[in-house]
């Protein structure tokens, strides 16, 4: 009789451990979903060939966003880009940007506007290259990189004020190469055989690894309070490296330039 209540008990007890641990239903659930992002919802970029533009402008960029270049922009207006909002990146994707003739603006940025990146092709043939327009205040904080720019009638790059301008190459523009305003930062830029300065910085800025040869004025010509490392200019025109007061310069070279 003992032995058949304990049977019993194991029973119950197993029985309990079973239904504990019982498994819900096994109906498979529906068909696997999409998981995979499109290139545009990573990253959402708008083709600079579906903006619009004016009678002066082919594309006329208004809202923040991610611009892309998706072939080569001949311009036959007066400019090619107007740029008038902050918080734009434009992506020239290795293309060039030409007018022929010259004249009017590549890339024109608007005052008082902010954070705008530009990089990666080149432009030929305009007054201004790139210009950050300066009426009242030039564009602040902007990024120019790996840009080429050349002939053209007045200043390659313009970069405005508290720029970076990084591994952009300006030559033969019959104004100057490159000009930055206060509290800038240059790196690993040439600035070769340009009528004006190679490259003209205002105060507080920094030049580093630049290197400026055969322009028609100073190589590089530079304000108040300006660093300068690694820079070399040679056989330019002018003076090699112009600075004003309160400027450093380290490991910079200057040689066979007309001025001293």
């Amino acid at each position: 009789m003992k032995r058949y209540v304990i049977i019993i008990a194991i029973a119950a007890m197993l029985g309990f451990s079973i239904s504990s641990f019982a498994q819900g239903g096994l109906t498979p659930p529906g068909a696997p979903t999409e998981t995979m992002k499109t290139l545009e919802q990573v990253e959402p970029r708008i083709d600079l060939a579906t903006v619009t533009g004016d009678k002066f402008y082919h594309h006329i960029i208004l809202e923040p966003g991610s611009y892309y270049l998706s072939g080569n922009l001949t311009v036959t207006k007066e400019s090619g880009i107007w740029i008038g909002a902050s918080g734009v990146t434009l992506e020239l994707n290795g293309f060039e940007i030409s007018r022929t003739p010259s004249g009017g603006e590549g890339i024109h940025i608007d005052d008082s506007l902010d954070r705008i990146s530009v990089q990666n092709g080149s432009i030929t043939g305009f007054g201004y290259g790139i210009r950050c327009y300066n009426n009242p205040v030039p564009a602040t904080g902007c990024l120019f990189k790996e840009l080429a720019v050349s002939a053209c009638t007045a200043y390659g790059i313009d970069g405005g004020d508290a720029a970076r301008i990084i591994d952009c190459c300006v030559h033969n523009n019959s104004g100057i190469g490159i000009y930055a305003g206060m509290g800038s930062q240059l790196r690993g830029c040439t600035s070769d055989a340009n009528s004006g300065n190679g490259i003209q910085v205002d105060s507080g800025c920094s030049l580093n690894g630049c290197t400026a040869g055969s322009n028609s004025a100073d190589g590089i010509h530079t304000e108040a309070g300006t660093t300068l490392a690694d820079c070399s200019s040679q056989s330019n025109s002018g003076h090699g490296i112009y600075t004003a007061e309160g400027c450093s310069l380290k490991g910079c070279t200057a040689y066979t330039n007309e001025s001293s």
